[in-house]
């Protein structure tokens, strides 16, 4: 299954370097090997331990980008009816978006090897060769003037996990629609509020990802979300907030330098800085095969800049991890 989904995606098996005319991307022929733990027998306590474990081995591992795969999969055995799968990729490769399409379709390989994926409609080099991307003087004019709070480094690290079950979704999915606002609108909103009060200001940049992808590039496996700045000044309601989330949507098809220079120097570690994921798969496996609510999503924060990352999925409820 695995060897499969390697020859479907070339973005697995293409290796990166800098060459004398400019960056080079090579697709190669290779095998992945699927790392496989068993936990089952361990007392729960010590599985805990060891699931903690193998996850920050993984999220601590490092790749040659010039020597693929730039992903690895593990696959642990937590129970003899359960097991957890672990997917542990260079954002050159893939993106939150492209970990649901990665685990869906290894599943359904794994559960019938003879299984008919729907061809992939387009390679990751033919879309970013058709992307017409343009100079956008908005950004400019929206992100003109804005002052970076200071930074603080006194406060250690943080990992928090708050669970909503699907009732309490559906409760904030009606909040949201009544303040005329989305889901992810309201959860933004408070982001910013909780931000307005810790740093004691109200003009603040928050960003968010789009996924870069429409209708048959749903299945596409490969680095195309886009960071998405909102700058809000005055008001945290879910209203402003929505309205200036639209409005920077509107010119998400910039070229990201149009971007990054509006900040200056500092343009690229700003907008790292506070961000917030929305991971909400449109279209879940059918069975209950792959538990998306008790999945657990990192990004490399530190080699970002990300001082606080929030993380949201939305499966069965609402899982908001705060780290950074």
């Amino acid at each position: 299954a695995l060897t499969r989904l390697v020859q479907r995606h070339p973005q697995l098996r293409t290796a990166f370097w800098g060459g004398s005319a400019g960056p080079v991307q090579e697709e190669r022929e290779l095998a992945v090997r699927l790392q496989f733990d068993d936990l089952s027998n361990l007392p729960e306590a010590r599985r805990e331990w060891a699931l903690d474990h193998l996850w920050q081995i993984d999220r601590a591992a490092q790749f040659a980008l010039g020597r693929p795969p730039l992903f690895a999969v593990r696959l642990i055995r937590t129970t003899p009816e359960e097991h957890l799968l672990q997917i542990t990729a260079h954002h050159i490769i893939a993106d939150a978006w492209s970990t649901w399409v990665l685990a869906d379709e290894l599943v359904k390989l794994h559960t019938d090897p003879q299984a008919s994926l729907p061809e992939v409609p387009i390679t990751m080099r033919t879309l970013v060769a058709r992307e017409a991307r343009h100079e956008d003087r908005w950004w400019r004019e929206n992100l003109e003037g804005y002052e970076p709070p200071a930074h603080d480094r006194s406060t250690g690290k943080v990992d928090e996990t708050l669970r909503f079950s699907a009732p309490a979704f559906a409760a904030l999915v009606a909040h949201a629609t009544a303040s005329g606002s989305t889901p992810f609108g309201v959860v933004l909103a408070a982001l910013f509020d909780a931000l307005a009060e810790v740093l004691n200001r109200d003009d603040l940049l928050v960003t968010t990802a789009i996924s870069g992808r429409s209708g048959p590039d749903s299945t596409l496996v490969g680095a195309l979300a886009q960071a998405l700045p909102i700058r809000v000044r005055d008001s945290h309601d879910a209203g402003a907030v929505h309205a200036a989330l639209a409005e920077a949507a509107a010119h998400s098809d910039a070229d990201p330098t149009s971007i990054f220079s509006a900040l200056g120097t500092s343009g690229l570690a700003e907008i790292g800085r506070f961000f917030l994921t929305w991971l909400q798969p449109l279209a879940p496996p059918g069975s209950d095969a792959l538990n998306w609510s008790a999945g657990r999503y990192a990004f490399a924060t530190e080699a970002s800049g990300t001082e606080v990352m929030v993380s949201a999925t939305v499966h069965h409820g609402l899982t908001l991890r705060v780290y950074g």
